[in-house]
């Protein structure tokens, strides 16, 4: 198959996200050497910016069928308003080590925490003597009718987790890389109003992309365990503002 230099094969491909503007692009086009194949192209196609390129011989077998060479490009096709952002929340269980739970002094307390055989600490095997039923965990019931620790075991809890993201498009960084390892009690910006009873949110470092002139931006916020974040813990991590 003969070369037909600037012929774009086998055509365009892309994608957009529709609530962002960001697109990517990506145009194939056909050179007869390496010379062009690192050369062949605009800075620029439709707005967007070229980014990067990769090539390869079309054909594996002999250089007759050239260098195929696969520009991508990627911009903004349309711009946020200033104060215009997109929200997303996922959600998940996770295990944290049960001496972190809000009421472990009264569990260990009233089932029996404390150093087992080998020198490791946990609940007993036997419940302790005079179990009560002052925390309303359905675990007493267990303990009167079998007679067996319900939380021998036990060294993990699950608690419920949330990381809030948000995604916006800016052409200055400053606003971005602020509060890095801070601790709030709501989200920032256009965020929907959660009742989050007294935990709260912490700024996670953000993914920073450049697309075009512009900035594409997601931030993440941690929530954290009944009684917020422990106070001073994360201040080491702020080093911009």
């Amino acid at each position: 198959m003969s070369v037909n230099p600037g012929h774009r094969y086998p055509g365009i491909t892309g994608s957009k996200d529709e609530k962002t503007g960001v697109t990517t692009v990506t145009l194939s086009i056909w050179v007869r050497n390496f010379s062009e194949a690192v050369t062949v192209g605009e800075p620029f196609w439709n707005g967007l910016m070229l980014e990067s390129r990769d090539f390869a011989n079309h054909d594996a077998d002999s250089d007759n069928g050239g260098i195929q060479v696969d520009l991508k490009y990627n911009g903004i096709t349309f711009k946020l308003n200033p104060n215009e952002e997109v929200w997303e929340f996922d959600t998940s269980f996770r295990e944290e080590k049960i001496e972190t739970h809000p009421d472990f002094l009264t569990l260990k307390e009233d089932y029996g925490w404390g150093e087992l055989e080998g020198g490791t600490f946990g609940f007993s095997e036997e419940p302790p003597a005079g179990s009560n039923d002052s925390l309303d965990l359905g675990l007493v019931d267990s303990v009167e009718k079998d007679n067996k620790n319900p939380l021998f075991g036990v060294d993990t809890y699950l608690v419920f987790g949330v990381i809030a993201r948000r995604r916006y498009t800016t052409g200055s960084l400053k606003r971005v890389l602020s509060g890095v390892g801070n601790v709030s009690k709501r989200l920032p910006g256009s965020a929907p109003a959660l009742n989050t009873g007294d935990k709260n949110w912490l700024k996670m470092a953000p993914k920073i992309t450049q697309v075009g002139d512009e900035w594409s931006v997601s931030e993440e916020f941690m929530l954290s365990k009944e009684g917020g974040w422990p106070p001073n813990i994360h201040k080491l991590i702020r080093t911009l503002s």
